[in-house]
Order: C-alpha cells, then structure tokens, then sequence
C-alpha cells in the first residue's frame, strides 16, 4: 500500500479483512486483533474524537503503556484529523507537565494508574481511559458516533514527538503526513520485510523509530505485529517463539543482552563447548567479512532456535550498533539491518541493507535524502558537520523559533549536529556529535561513543561512560557484577580497575581514562539506550565520594530503566523488592546488586531466602532457577516467572531436608563401605604425618568437644586450613564428620571430587541453592551427625577474620547443635592466598568452650533475629578466641556462654 499521507493508510487497514494485525499474550493465551477489528475499531473512535469537539490540528496525548489499545487509539487520533502526541509512560512530573502544557493536549488517553498524575498536571485536558473492561468507559462513551471524518493534506502535522531532552527538556518535533509517509513508502519499496512476515514491536512507540518502522510499515504491509507481554528477556523470547516472528524490531542493547544471554547459556555447558562453538563463530565472521558467505545460517541453526526457531531478520536503530555485536549476529546466521537519522527526519536518512550492508558505517542514504558536511573539518575525508535535505525532515520545533532558526541553515539544509562523513563506496560514518565532543588540554577532539564503545567491550561492564573533569578524562563504570562473580572474583572494586588497566594500553594516550569511579545505579539512558550526559557529572562525582554508595536504601522507581520499572509491575516480583529492602535496610540497594558480593548472601542463606520468598510471595525457586541467579535483577525475575508453590510457610519442606535430595546428591551422604573407608583412614593418617612432620602440628582444647553431634565453625585464611583441622581432630572424629566444601575447588575435577568423597565433604554451591547444598547440610545436622563449616564463606586476604556470612544462624536456629569455636594459627604464612608454594611453619589449632545457640538469642525471637543473633556470638567467641591464641592464652574463656 502506498499513501501520500497516514489517513489513507488508516482507511486502507479493513482491506486486510482477518488476517492476524495485533498479536498479544496472556498467561496461557494469545489474543489478537484482526486487521478488520482494528480498522472498525480506529474509524469509530476517530468519529468519537470528532464528536466530543476536537478539530483537526488540536493534539490528543498517549500517556499509556504500548498495547493494542494505545495504537488503536494513536491511528483513531490520526484519522480524525487531530496530531497524536505519544508520551513517554515512564515520564516524572517535570517532564509530564512541560510536554502536556507544550503540546497543550485537549485530550489524554491513559490508564487507571496513571489518570490522576495526567489530570493533575493537565486541568484543562478531558481525561479517557484505557486499560477498564472492554476499553474503558470513557473509551466506549466516545466510540460509535456518526459523522464524517476529515481529509487531511500531506503538509499537516500528523504526530508530535518529544526528543529525548539528553542535554535539556524534550523539543517537540512535529512531523507531518507526508514526512512519515515518506519513510513508510521508502521502507516498504526497499522489500525489507515481505508480505509473509510476522514483526515483533518490543520497543516504546513514543520514539518515532518503533513507531514508523515497528508500527506504520508493518500495518501498510498488512502484517501482523507481536506484541511481547513485557520488556524483560524471557517474556521477549516467548514472544518471538510463541508469535512465530521473522523479524524483530530492536535497539542496540537489546542485541548486547541478547549476545551476553547466548554466551552465558554456553558458558554453563563447560568450557570446552563455549570455546568451540566461539572458534565457529569466528570462522563464520571471517566467511561473511571476506566471502560473503552465510556459513552461520546453517551452522547455528539450533542455537539461534532457541532464541526464535523463525527469526531471520534483526533490524537495529535509534542509537549506533557496534561493529562487533552486528558482525556477531550476522556470524551467527541472522540477517541485519541497520540506519541512522533522527527524529526530526522522522527518522530515517540511511540504510544498511541485508547482505549489502557495511557493519562499521551507518548505511547508504535511502533514496530521496540528500547529504553535506560542512564546514568540512578533515579535508581529505571531507568530514564535518551532517546536513541533510529529504522529504522527511521536519518543518520546525513547536514554540521554539529560535531552536527552530538555528536547526536550519540560510540555504534550508537541516543540521543534525552529528559529524560524519561518506566514503568510496558511497557509505556514511559517524564520528560522534558536535555539542558532545570532549577537548583535551592538548587539543585533540575526543569522540566519547567511540571510546566507550572500546571499554563495553570488556566483561566486566555493564555499562561504561566517558567525561572531563579538570581537564581530564575519567570513567565511570556500572559493573556486571554477575559475570564478575563468575570469575570467581570477589572484589568488584578492583575488579572494574584491572578492566580498565586492561583497556587502556589499547587506545591512544589521549584516550585513556586516568580515573574510574563505579556506581550500582543505572547509567542516565533514555529508553532506546542514549546516554543523557547532562546526569553523569554529579553521578561521577557522588560515586568518587562513596566508592559507588551514593546514598542509602533502595534506587528509586523513577531511576530505574524501563525493564526494571516492569519487572516490579509483576506482584511477586514487587514483594520481594520490597522485602529486600526492609531485610537490608541502611544498604545501597539496585538491580546490579550482587546477592553474594554485595549482601553476602551465602549457601546458607539461600534457605533463609527461599523460605522468605515462597512466605511472602507463595512461589517456590527450583534449582535451575537458583542457579542462575546472581544480582537482585536476576532473583526478582526468577520469583516472577516462578509457578505458585501451593505450600504454606508452617509446611515448608524444611522439615524434612532430605526429601529435596536427588538421588545423585544423596549420594554424598551414603556410608562410603569398607573398601572405600581403608582408603579413606590412609589419606587421613598420610595428612596427619605430614602436618605433624612439615608443620609440627599443635592440637590445644580438642577434649572440649562434645560427646554428642556438634558444629566447628573455624576462621579460615589458607587452603591449608582443613588439613590442619583434619589432623588435629584424628580418626576418632573423622569418621562422623562432614565437610562443607566450595564447588569451585573441593570438586573442581574428577580427582579432587574423588578425594571429597573419601572425606565426606558436602558439594556446596551457592549457585544451586537451597535444593542441594542447604539440604545437604540441613540433614547432616537432622541425621545426628557432625559438621565443619567455614562461616566467612572465603579466605581470608589479611589472616584478619572476614565477617560471618548470616546463613550459619538460620541453619542453627532451626537444628540447633552445640556449636565449637576454632582459631587456626599459622597456615596464613605457610599458604596465603595467592600463594602455589608452600612454605613449612608451625600451625596450632585450637578448640574452644562449646556455644548454645539457644543461650545466644532471646525468647520469642523470630527466626530472622535468631539467626542475626546466632552469627554474632559465633563471629565474637572465634575472635576473642583467636586473640587469646595470638597471645599465647590457650585457656577457657569463662565468659563465654556455654
């Protein structure tokens, strides 16, 4: 269908009868509109607006979620004559009140939630709803009017954006019939999708680029449109499958996380897969760069299936995508498409086509669009200043001549305020943007994109942002804290600087950050990913001063990004939000917050968590969910796509730990048989020779363990540390001893798994969570048995005793044992961390007095406060007894509680 303007694409939308045009998701089903029912739907609401008093060029606002509803309402608003206004849903009341007061909007449509703030901040505005039953009242009382609708001329506004206000508050940018015509006739001649497309539309439409290339050409093709049930990853991925989507229509980040999922997912199958399948990869890249050929299309196959078992196409616009994500994604087999413009050229003015395309530019300039640079800054590129003329560009910004004068030059050429310049072959490239170019003391002009772009390359960060203070370049840097933790690295600190020490040597002097500050808090963004650069400042400068802790408690909802702000519309998901923050009040709390790093959340305390969260939100975390948990973000969407666990906090399987046991995990607790026990007592009598003839071994209090089962909680600062311990406490304990030992090491492979075996440790991942090795501990202490647990949960890196991690209390409120304290004096010299070599000197060992659990808390406590009270006594005595050990005092304490 081609139009001259967006009234005859309104009109034409009943032609396509009940083909599928709208296809949404509910829990089990997928409703959808039909081309038909859309187009009915469209023609009487537009004769309602008419009715109530609205005449052509007056404005009506969405401020709404996307939906079915909202474009409904958009396309009725642009049959009638009037000027759709899409607002951004997630707007704060400064930006709400000076577009609704801008555009002065005779006419909002908006939600429930949302209806007082909109008629607040617009008295004038007649409010109408959405989202109540069957459209909403005021919706159904405008539809059904009789009475003719208008035509409209290809010069009169149609839609009224407001840009993203990254340097300032959002400009309204009119666009006319004929502008956004323009691009959905160029957009369609260029056949870049076909009639036998299904398109998914995961992007806010209040920025013009979803909403021409998402929304308007789709529906001038006749094409159904998916439309995700929410912005998170899993509910995007259920919708490219469940939707049968060919073409997703995206934004750079989006494809960053999709990438990052696609690696994590392999990094879980083993190292050996991860590097084979990033060989392939490479190779395809290479085949595609060089030969143009598609070797990832049949290669992946089944790795991009698991993404969306049709999807062929990805098309990336509204910021630059970088050149190693799109060739990746092209390697992988996809094809891609790419563009730049802005949203005063509504928005298109290149196009990296499928196949034809150059990754490392911006496109060729669509036909109709003229491009200059002036004044050339590089004679021998010619690059300057892009000025572009096309029938899409905008006529001029709404109350703002000035702006509007000094958008245009003397001739009628648009500035768009980026620099660029073509090459041979005709292609554009963006050198950044002229009001955002850093200038360093010794005059070179720095593009930051382009340097950032270098530093998000890296693991280690999530988001990364380039800025001058006192003449110099700095960083700040959101960390991935969840990668991070993977490393195994537990200082997220130092770990973000050694990744900037890494970078820097790869850029030039004058491009290297001299100072990195690291924040928790979500980078300034506007919601198709631009970086707001008027925010980062003062977010640099509170993160320099606090080491990354801005402020006390939970990030507020307005500065969270989109996705996150809907996570926490799902109810679950916001309870646990909620408890969270009142559980770690007085903490910095975001959604990069790493449960382990950050909280200290421990393998014991996944029971604590597990137990809260099926309390307090009815939904239980199996362990495939646990595992993949490792920030506040990843946990809060486990809980939201948990199933409802049906179990009440007074019948929590807790009771009996050893039900939640596989076969496979139980194993760990079997009788090891007799062949395997004489095995078992020579490696134990080897350790305790050689700890007594390297270390000359020294046991002190070891007749204060009880008869009966007990808990060791022993400092720990050296690998050396259960060694020592096992030789100290000889075969008669041994035998009826469990360990708990960490995954990452105690069973790194077949031979140190084979030797846990043979020395009862318990596989503790924290990964897995309470399913495995919380059960595991949990019934070792049932069972009667004794167990050693390290409570720091890691060495120590000074010999200085770490906090205690809080899971220990919670296991020993609920099984409460006699708990003994050990000091383990000696193995920090003879094996610090980061040591391989061992160095022979004299360990001691020293048992305490036993501890009561029940004489450290207070009658009625709850278990939480049991649990805090618990680790604290636990954390003083194995202090106060590594004290009196360090000055030579191996008595009893008599103060100690017993």
């Amino acid at each position: 269908m081609r139009a001259t303007n967006l009234i005859e694409l309104a009109d034409g939308l009943v032609t396509r009868a009940e083909r599928p045009a709208l296809v949404t998701f509910a829990a089990r089903e997928r409703p959808q509109w039909s081309y038909r029912h859309l187009a009915g739907t469209v023609r009487e609401l537009a004769k309602g607006l008419i009715a109530a008093g609205l005449e052509p060029g007056d404005r009506v606002a969405l401020f709404a979620p996307d939906g079915p509803e909202w474009i409904a309402a958009a396309l009725a608003v642009i049959r009638a004559g009037t000027v759709v206004t899409p607002l951004d849903a997630q707007f704060t009341d400064d930006s709400l009140a000076h577009t609704l007061t801008d555009s002065a909007a005779r006419l909002v449509f908006t939600t429930v939630d949302r209806a007082a703030r909109a008629a607040r901040l617009a008295p004038a505005a007649r409010i109408v709803l959405l989202d109540t039953p069957e459209g909403g009242a005021s919706w159904r009382e405008l539809r059904g009017h009789g009475g003719s609708l208008p035509e409209r001329r290809d010069a009169d506004p149609a839609a009224l954006f407001y840009t993203s206000g990254t340097t300032g508050p959002p400009k309204g940018v009119p666009l006319s019939h004929g502008n956004l015509a323009f691009q959905v006739n160029t957009l369609t001649a260029v056949r870049l999708v076909t009639s036998g497309d299904r398109v998914c539309l995961p992007l806010p439409l209040h920025h013009v680029y979803p909403f021409v290339m998402g929304l308007l050409t789709p529906l001038a093709l006749g094409l159904p449109i998916v439309l995700p049930p929410a912005l998170t990853g899993p509910q995007i991925v259920r919708a490219l499958k469940e939707g049968e989507v060919t073409v997703l229509v995206g934004v750079p980040r989006l494809y960053s996380a999709l990438l990052s999922a696609m690696e994590l997912e392999l990094a879980r199958r083993g190292r050996w897969v991860a590097a084979a399948v990033g060989r392939a990869l490479d190779i395809s890249i290479w085949g595609r760069r060089r030969l143009g050929v598609r070797w990832g299309e049949p290669v992946f196959r089944g790795l991009r299936a698991r993404i969306g078992p049709r999807l062929r196409l990805l098309t990336s616009g509204g910021a630059a995508l970088e050149p190693t994500v799109a060739w990746k994604l092209e390697g992988l087999g996809w094809e891609l498409a790419t563009g730049y413009g802005l949203t005063e050229t509504s928005p298109m003015l290149t196009l990296n086509l499928p196949g034809s395309g150059r990754p490392d530019s911006a496109g060729r300039p669509i036909p109709g669009v003229a491009l200059r640079f002036a004044p050339p800054a590089r004679q021998e590129r010619g690059e300057g200043e892009i000025q572009v003329r096309s029938a899409g560009v905008f006529a001029g910004y709404l109350n703002l001549p000035d702006k509007t004068r000094e958008a245009f030059t003397d001739d009628g050429w648009f500035r768009t305020g980026d620099l660029g310049y073509l090459d041979a072959e005709g292609f554009l490239h963006i050198t950044g943007r002229a009001d955002e170019m850093l200038v360093t003391p010794g005059g070179e002009n720095l593009n930051p994109e382009s340097i950032e772009a270098v530093f998000l390359r890296h693991a280690f960060l999530r988001d990364f942002a380039v800025l001058q203070q006192d003449g110099r370049l700095v960083g700040l840097a959101l960390p991935d804290v969840a990668t991070i933790e993977r490393a195994g690295r537990a200082d997220v600190l130092q770990a973000v600087r050694e990744a900037v020490a890494e970078i820097n040597p790869t850029l030039p002097s004058y491009q290297r950050v001299g100072e990195v500050a690291v924040t928790r808090d979500p980078l300034p963004r506007n919601r198709l990913g631009k970086l707001r650069r008027r925010g980062l400042p003062s977010l640099y400068t509170g993160a320099r001063a606090s080491t990354g802790e801005q402020s006390q408690g939970p990030i507020a909802l307005t500065d969270m990004v989109e996705a996150d702000r809907l996570l926490l519309e799902n109810e679950p998901a916001k309870l646990i939000w909620e408890w969270l923050a009142q559980r770690y009040r007085g903490r910095r709390l975001t959604m990069d917050v790493s449960l382990s790093l950050d909280l200290g959340v421990d393998s014991l305390e996944w029971l604590g968590l597990t137990l809260e969260i099926e309390r307090r939100a009815g939904v239980q975390l199996d362990e495939v969910a646990i595992a993949r948990v490792a920030t506040i973000r990843d946990l809060l969407r486990a809980v939201a796509e948990a199933p409802r666990s049906g179990v009440s906090s007074s019948g929590m399987p807790w009771d009996e730990p050893e039900r939640l046991l596989s076969p496979a995990q139980a194993r760990w607790l079997a009788p090891l048989g007799p062949g395997l026990t004489l095995v078992s007592r020579s490696l134990m009598a080897v350790n305790g020779w050689l700890m007594r003839l390297l270390f000359r071994l020294r046991t002190v209090g070891l007749d204060h363990l009880p008869d009966g089962p007990w808990v060791l909680t022993p400092n720990h600062t050296s690998f050396l540390d259960p060694l020592a311990l096992s030789a100290a406490l000889g075969r008669r304990w041994l035998e009826r001893t469990y360990w708990g030992g960490w995954t990452g090491v105690a069973f790194a492979n077949p031979v140190m798994r084979g030797v846990s075996r043979l020395w009862r440790v318990l596989p503790i991942d924290q990964a897995r969570g309470a399913g495995s090795s919380l059960a595991l501990a949990a019934t070792v202490l049932k069972q009667g048995q004794c167990l050693v647990w390290f409570p720091e949960g890691e060495r120590s890196r000074s010999g200085q005793l770490l906090p205690f991690r809080p899971g220990i209390g919670l296991l020993l409120a609920r099984f409460p044992r006699p708990v003994v304290p050990v000091s383990i004096r000696g193995t920090f010299h003879a094996l610090p961390r980061g040591k391989r070599w061992v160095t022979p000197r004299p360990v001691t060992v020293t048992f305490g007095l036993p501890l009561d659990p029940q004489r450290l808390v207070a009658p009625g406590a709850s278990p939480e406060e049991a649990a805090r009270r618990i680790v604290q006594g636990l954390e003083a005595a194995v202090a106060d007894l590594g004290r009196r050990t360090e000055r030579g005092d191996s008595s009893p304490s008599e103060s100690q509680p017993r």
